[in-house]
């Protein structure tokens, strides 16, 4: 019923609806709308514009997937990695709504434009991401959870071909899809590159989410 809810709005008026299909993911559904609007009705985006989305759309991938290094490890009995993902998660939130006025970053992506509520911390977002390795990496380095994760739920290249698997899921099964390289709208500069894993499982996964927390925050920087 998402689609029917769409028609018959002008344009600007799907903004809000778009932001509310997936609570978490308000930047990267209110951006693919913002951008097939202005792809229909040919509105030139000015590279400031490009540039606060995209660093926009690296803050809300930040923030979940902090948020899943926790839930991971939550799911194999590691409780203290869920509290401290949480902890850094809420930072992130909060420097959400200083940046766009709303803690899940809604309400800054308009068609054709974007604008921000207050500045990035940058700072800020190098310390967190620092800590979420850091985290990472105590979680990994405990014996029962590389186990735990290692070999379980393996979703091998070519079954995940079949499936049509997109996103961090596809890279951790070694495919390389990624819509930034794949449909780029926004120079995101060298600190940017695809990260990818081979094995396919809850590991790779999991990596893939630490490297790109490290990618995030250079590419915000």
């Amino acid at each position: 019923g998402m689609e029917r809810l769409f028609q018959g709005r002008e344009p600007a008026h799907g903004i809000e609806l778009a932001e509310r299909i997936s609570g978490d993911t308000a930047v990267g559904h209110c951006l693919a709308y913002a951008l097939a609007v202005e792809d229909a009705l040919g509105i030139a985006v000015p590279l400031v514009v490009a540039r606060r989305r995209a660093v926009l759309l690296e803050l809300e991938r930040l923030h979940n997937h902090i948020a899943d290094l926790g839930a991971i490890a939550n799911d194999v009995g590691f409780g203290i990695a869920m509290a401290h993902a949480q902890r850094l998660r809420e930072q992130l939130l909060r420097h959400n709504a200083r940046v766009t006025g709303h803690r899940l970053l809604r309400g800054a992506i308009g068609i054709g434009t974007t604008e921000l509520a207050g500045p990035v911390d940058v700072a800020l977002v190098a310390a967190v991401a620092e800590q979420a390795a850091e985290l990472a990496q105590l979680t990994t380095d405990h014996s029962v959870i590389a186990d735990r994760f290692t070999g379980t739920a393996v979703l091998p290249a070519e079954k995940a071909r079949q499936l049509g698997t997109l996103g961090y899921v596809a890279r951790a099964s070694g495919i390389d899809a990624d819509a930034r390289v794949e449909h780029p709208w926004a120079d995101l500069g060298p600190a940017f590159a695809p990260v990818a894993e081979a094995s396919g499982d809850v590991a790779a996964r999991y990596a893939v989410r630490v490297r790109e927390i490290a990618v995030s925050a250079a590419v915000i920087t």
